[in-house]
């Protein structure tokens, strides 16, 4: 009856917090950058303290370059080959979103307001909604700048 329902729905809600902290924790100890993005259109990206550290913002920023005060963040996002600034709608992140597409190892340098450098090799896949439409993206961005160095240095 009633009661039963109560309790059922009291165990789904544990479980489902219990999952959610389980993924908090994931996401506090990865040591690859994660962005979560829950919009298609990408304004609003919540960071794991791995991407926090790599893009040199605090892990509470909002991290979208396609937000409205984007340009207030604190780095810049540029193709390695020519050193060009990428517009943010050309982002792994916001492409998955806007497209619904995988988009896979992408390297992009991030210029960030300390002078550093940090090449990031990125991935990204669309959040859906039951009808498959894209909500959002999820990305991940492994650091491969030491790995980048030596390659520079065996070219020269």
């Amino acid at each position: 009856g009633a009661m039963a329902d109560v309790t059922a729905e009291r165990v789904a809600r544990d479980a489902a917090e219990r999952e959610r902290a389980d993924l908090a924790a994931v996401l506090d100890v990865v040591p690859v950058g994660i962005g979560i993005a829950r919009d298609p259109e990408c304004r609003d990206v919540q960071v794991n303290p791995t991407f926090a550290a790599q893009l040199g913002i605090d892990a509470a920023r909002n991290a979208s370059k396609s937000a409205p005060d984007a340009d207030a963040l604190p780095f810049r996002v540029l193709d390695p080959a020519s050193g060009a600034e990428i517009p943010a709608g050309a982002l792994p992140l916001q492409r998955a979103a806007r497209e619904n597409v995988r988009v896979e190892g992408v390297e992009l340098d991030i210029e960030r307001h300390d002078g550093q450098v940090v090449r990031l090799l990125e991935y990204a896949v669309p959040l859906r909604d039951a009808a498959g439409a894209s909500r959002g993206a999820v990305g991940a961005f492994v650091d491969v700048t030491e790995r980048a160095r030596l390659a520079d240095a065996e070219r020269a």
